[in-house]
């Protein structure tokens, strides 16, 4: 049963995320965003104009539902939806999420390149805690971690789940402390991707 349609893009939607408390979600598309309410999806605010960004991989609403950060290829940029402009942005950042408290984690490629398969150089990260208000640092080395193959957080942003270059294993990182992970082998085979739930955590 379709509750309604949303017809507001011209152009392919890439991407829609739920607020946290799911009354609002935002559609992305590479040249604008708009943030429609959930039962009736009527615009709420937007357009936004995205084109001079780039690519969207990645978007998130913040605990309070006023913001939304937008990751893309090397950086991550937080937009004020109420005042319907940027905030900040945080440059050179492969990946970012808003926690469920306001805070922001990123990961950085420190060694290697993700683009090149052929690499076999050590791929090393290193996990950086900002604040979301107005994106300070707060902990300019929070995780540092060798060998790693690819990242993915969980939805609420606490845990680290990493997979290893050098053998069949995923660790799962609790970034409150950065200390002792826990390891789940694999069956060998190529390892392409992760998915974390909020009710597995």
């Amino acid at each position: 049963m379709v509750v309604f349609t949303a017809e507001h893009h011209n152009t392919l939607v890439q991407h829609v995320v739920f607020s946290l408390d799911e009354s609002t979600f935002a559609s992305i598309t590479y040249q604008t965003m708009y943030v429609c309410d959930s039962e009736t999806g009527h615009r709420i605010s937007g357009p936004f104009e995205l084109s001079n960004y780039g690519e969207v991989y990645n978007a998130c609403f913040s605990p309070d539902g006023k913001r939304i950060l937008l990751g893309f290829d090397s950086r991550a940029i937080v937009w004020d939806i109420e005042m319907g402009e940027e905030q900040f942005q945080i440059e050179g950042y492969t990946f970012a999420l808003i926690h469920r408290d306001g805070r922001i984690t990123s990961v950085c490629l420190v060694d290697g390149d993700w683009d090149d398969s052929q690499d076999e150089s050590a791929f090393r990260i290193l996990v950086q805690l900002w604040g979301a208000g107005h994106g300070t640092l707060i902990s300019d080395r929070l995780l540092e971690v060798n060998d790693v193959a690819s990242t993915l957080f969980s939805p609420d942003g606490h845990f680290l789940a990493k997979g290893r270059r050098s053998e069949d294993v995923i660790e799962l990182w609790n970034l409150e402390d950065g200390k002792d992970p826990r390891r789940f082998a694999y069956p060998p085979g190529k390892y392409y991707s992760a998915s974390l739930q909020p009710a597995t955590l």
